[in-house]
């Protein structure tokens, strides 16, 4: 199956975490992801876009999109070196408490499946989401079965009259 992408643009500020929650309920909706996913990317997303907030000095990034419909790729571009240094370090329980910064690089790690770092500026966050679209296509699979059995059914009983 062809990727999808979609890209926004935003100002790195409070105002834009708004529009972060825009960006990810239409993502959801246009892929079908279920509110569990949902809960998990917008957390996800709206950590790392109040990292961007705390620590960034470029005033504007890029989010885009991309998913085959067994991962999810969100890229954040451009990325300052001191997120990714902070991406980079060891964060454990025994240090979350101590930094706001700490608390939200951990929150990340738990939620995303993997974060990537890229050479060009950019910071990704990958969700696997296959088995949701597993889910459905079994879930599809067995509606049209039994429809064809209760169709083949019939047209032996009405042979048999």
């Amino acid at each position: 199956m062809v990727a999808k992408e979609q890209a926004l643009e935003l100002q790195i500020e409070d105002q834009s975490l708004t529009q972060i929650e825009h960006f990810v309920d239409h993502l959801c909706d246009k892929l079908m992801i279920n509110d569990a996913y949902f809960g998990n990317i917008l957390m996800s997303l709206n950590e790392f876009f109040s990292l961007l907030i705390d620590l960034q000095t470029q005033k504007n990034v890029k989010i885009s999109y991309i998913t085959d419909y067994q991962r999810l790729t969100v890229k954040f571009q451009p990325i300052d070196k001191e997120i990714v240094e902070a991406l980079e370090s060891e964060v454990d329980l025994t240090n979350v408490i101590d930094s706001e910064v700490n608390k939200r690089i951990f929150i990340l790690n738990k939620l995303a499946d993997s974060i990537i770092i890229s050479d060009d500026s950019s910071v990704s966050l990958v969700f696997d989401i296959s088995a949701l679209h597993s889910i459905v296509y079994d879930d599809r699979k067995k509606k049209l079965q039994a429809f064809y059995r209760k169709k083949e059914k019939k047209t032996i009983a009405d042979s048999n009259d």
